[in-house]
């Protein structure tokens, strides 16, 4: 019988391209998952498979994984590449993630078969199925995580819409969009110069100011928007100077 290294050694190679997957673990794939699953997927949909039947705990599956990783490496596979299969596979073998895996990946690819108006949380929060099953299955495998294993589209849509809400009020990546915005039209600026640019220039300066972006979205649960301790810094204040 194979052991936890072994197995996971062998569903690698597939992951990685090393080598094709056998009749056996492409049957134990597609059973599990109620439909066809193929490459990288289902060599780890057959890992969360032969984990369950094996019952293998997590302490060992999580030493199997690094053992695995090492080799792959040595087999020239590229370094990253290796930490990543790892990574997927000890969530997708964890004993919180498995028996439901091959569900999740079903229900994934499902939501997102379904019209974009419908999926638009989904979209916004994992962007692909791929995305949603590894971020999913890696809160779940969390030690003291609160986070369980979705059993159906609901509890998926669910977790969408919060992660969604999350990446939207995410002042600290909206601030650097804004910058990056701002660099650039300071780049255009030398090769075309237009006045112009100065107002676009000027206003992604203001909206990085301090609080500018933290009272807009407190604005939005709250009729008081927060004032700095270094000044006025609400957004009409600050964004009206632009015009003086």
């Amino acid at each position: 019988m194979a052991t936890i290294l072994e197995t996971i050694m062998e569903h690698g190679k597939v992951y990685a391209g090393l080598a094709k997957a056998t009749k056996q673990a492409k049957e134990d794939a597609e059973k599990a998952q109620g439909a066809e699953a193929t490459g990288k997927r289902a060599a780890l949909i057959a890992l969360a498979v032969a984990a369950d039947a094996g019952k293998w705990t997590a302490k060992d599956i999580a030493a199997a994984c690094k053992q695995a990783s090492e080799a792959l490496v040595k087999l020239n596979l590229v370094r990253k590449t290796a930490q990543n299969f790892a990574s997927k596979a000890k969530a997708a073998m964890h004993p919180n993630v498995r028996s439901q895996y091959a569900n999740l990946c079903k229900m994934s690819e499902d939501i997102f078969r379904q019209e974009k108006a419908e999926t638009s949380e989904a979209r916004v929060a994992f962007r692909k199925p791929d995305f949603m099953i590894d971020a999913l299955a890696s809160a779940a495998a969390k030690e003291k995580s609160p986070a369980k294993m979705p059993t159906s589209e609901a509890d998926i849509k669910t977790a969408a819409r919060v992660k969604a809400k999350g990446k939207r009020e995410d002042v600290g990546k909206c601030r650097d969009a804004i910058t990056d915005i701002m660099t650039r039209c300071k780049t255009y600026k030398a090769t075309f110069p237009l006045a112009q640019w100065d107002t676009m220039i000027n206003l992604c300066t203001a909206l990085c100011d301090e609080n500018v972006l933290e009272d807009a979205l407190a604005a939005k649960t709250s009729s008081r928007v927060r004032k700095s301790n270094k000044g006025a810094s609400d957004i009409g204040t600050t964004l009206g100077a632009l015009n003086e």
